[in-house]
């Protein structure tokens, strides 16, 4: 039977949410990949349930393009194509540049000198994926009031961190962090919407830039290897 690394569920609230709750997470952090099979029986048997609820859990990762159809019957983990890619990463640009100029318009002096103060720590120790470069964002988005907006951008933030689950490696000779987290913040302080949409389209372009590429090595190695079964078989 196919192994599934996707936890075990908490105490039963709505059970077919819970399951999209577990197999949604475990499609983010990437231990569902992209094509994995998502079978109802195999799932049923896993969380101990009936088919129903899986079967409304996996309809709610299709409608929201986590999941999609395999074959007529069973569907699978979706395989992001570059067109989504692209499209997923503009999409999170407006959101997120929105949300940092609405930030903007309510922060006072006391939340800028703590950006103002996180942006020097994260000069000092400016490693990917830090506690402080999180925070630093975090603060940046703190006082948008438009819960809507908040809403959207987080569920659109999952999309996100399952690209670069999948194919980002930070590489520290791409983009220059640094000198944009400068800008973001000055633009930030002068709340200046054009401003911050450009700065955060060139801040993200090369994060986008270095997941194509992480993709397009994986497409091509996927080729690779079905290429060299093919032989084999003929060989045969």
């Amino acid at each position: 039977m196919l192994k599934l690394d996707i936890g075990s569920l908490p105490p039963r609230k709505n059970l077919s949410r819970e399951i999209y709750e577990a197999l949604e997470t475990a499609i983010i952090q990437g231990r569902l990949q992209p094509g994995t099979r998502l079978a109802e029986d195999v799932l049923s048997a896993r969380f101990g349930v009936s088919r129903s609820p899986v079967r409304e859990a996996i309809s709610e990762l299709e409608r929201v393009g986590l999941a999609e159809r395999g074959t007529m019957r069973d569907r699978r983990v979706s395989v992001p194509t570059e067109a989504f890619i692209v499209d997923c990463f503009d999409v999170w640009v407006l959101l997120e540049s929105e949300r940092l100029y609405e930030s903007s318009l309510r922060s006072d002096a006391d939340a800028i000198r703590g950006i103002e103060i996180l942006l020097h720590r994260l000069e000092q120790s400016p490693a990917p994926e830090s506690p402080v470069l999180h925070a630093f964002h975090e603060a940046l988005r703190a006082d948008c009031r438009n819960q809507q907006l908040q809403r959207v951008a987080n569920d659109w933030s999952k999309y996100v961190t399952w690209l670069r689950s999948l194919y980002f490696t930070y590489d520290p000779g791409q983009g220059n962090a640094q000198e944009e987290h400068r800008q973001l913040v000055q633009l930030y302080k002068a709340r200046d919407r054009g401003g911050l949409t450009q700065a955060l389209r060139r801040h993200i372009s090369w994060q986008r830039d270095a997941i194509l590429d992480g993709w397009r090595q994986a497409a091509k190695e996927e080729k690779d290897e079905a290429a060299a079964l093919l032989a084999a078989l003929q060989e045969q």
